[in-house]
């Protein structure tokens, strides 16, 4: 697994060469919950927001949820108001 302080460079670089649609990445050590820094950062049209832990997460049906930081990481993905 790569440290945490090499994932901005390293999905940067990813969206920048595959992908079109997303282009910013904001990359937390922790935060309570990824939607809730997006929504923060709603302006931003193809912003991802990714954490290493998550502590209170929100699933589907207002289900609630901790991630462990052991086995993967939480991620929101504003998307551009456009067909993709």
């Amino acid at each position: 697994m790569r440290a945490i302080a090499a994932w901005p460079d390293y999905l940067e670089t990813v969206l920048r060469e595959r992908c079109q649609v997303f282009r910013e990445v904001r990359v937390l050590a922790e935060t309570a919950s990824t939607q809730d820094v997006a929504r923060e950062l709603a302006d931003r049209e193809g912003l991802v927001v990714t954490a290493a832990r998550q502590t209170h997460g929100r699933g589907r049906h207002g289900r609630t949820w901790t991630d462990t930081a052991d086995a993967g990481i939480a991620v929101t993905f504003v998307a551009p108001d456009a067909p993709l």
